[in-house]
């Protein structure tokens, strides 16, 4: 239920990081949340995982990936690439990570569906980070200093036309080691549509 997730960290720190395993057979119902796709930094659809799990080890259904695109030279990294876990919503899916070394990182998630969905972006924050949420703009901040290290920039669209989405935070919970839980943030960005889809994440540093 990972498919297409990613990890970032900014100057040797981690900001964007996965929630862990916890446990395995002790507790059912936090293994599943655990191995779900809001437990990581991916798309959920309509609250749902791709994957559905069936048992703490087994799955009822995997989300099958695939890179479409890979170039990395001088100036840029990009990846692209697309899963088929939301089929069963009629949602075709695809995911673009562009790295350019100045500093930018662009997060585009190309979402199509005949019908309306509900569609959430996560981001889990690392244990020394809180946000700043001013309308389609947040500030990544260091818990001890402060200081405001990183800042993302959304603009989401609809069949090419502006679309309005929100930004949430709450707690949430990570397990760096097994057995333990820590608390933490997460970040979600949720819109609502039909047809064509784009949201485009903007990276960069404030220092």
């Amino acid at each position: 239920a990972d498919a297409l997730s990613f990890v970032m960290s900014f100057s040797g720190d981690p900001i964007f990081v996965d929630s862990g395993t916890y446990t395995y057979t002790a507790d059912l119902n936090a293994r599943e949340l655990y191995r779900s796709s809001s437990a990581h930094n991916c798309l959920t659809v309509n609250g749902k995982s791709s994957s559905i799990p069936d048992g703490p080890f087994s799955w009822k259904t995997k989300a099958n990936s695939n890179v479409l695109h890979w170039h990395a030279n001088s100036a840029e990294a990009k990846f692209v690439g697309r899963h088929d876990g939301f089929r069963s919503f009629g949602v075709e899916y695809r995911r673009e990570l562009l790295f350019e070394y100045h500093g930018l990182i662009t997060l585009t998630d190309t979402i199509e569906s005949a019908q309306i969905n509900s569609f959430e972006l996560n981001f889990l924050l690392s244990p020394t980070i809180d946000a700043d949420i001013t309308d389609s703009q947040v500030a990544l901040k260091d818990r001890r200093s402060g200081v405001t290290k990183l800042v993302i920039r959304t603009e989401a669209c609809n069949d090419g036309k502006s679309l309005t989405g929100n930004w949430s935070i709450s707690d949430w919970l990570l397990s760096p080691i097994y057995g333990k839980q820590i608390e933490s943030k997460k970040l979600v960005y949720t819109v609502s549509a039909k047809g064509k889809v784009e949201v485009k994440n903007r990276i960069f540093s404030a220092i």
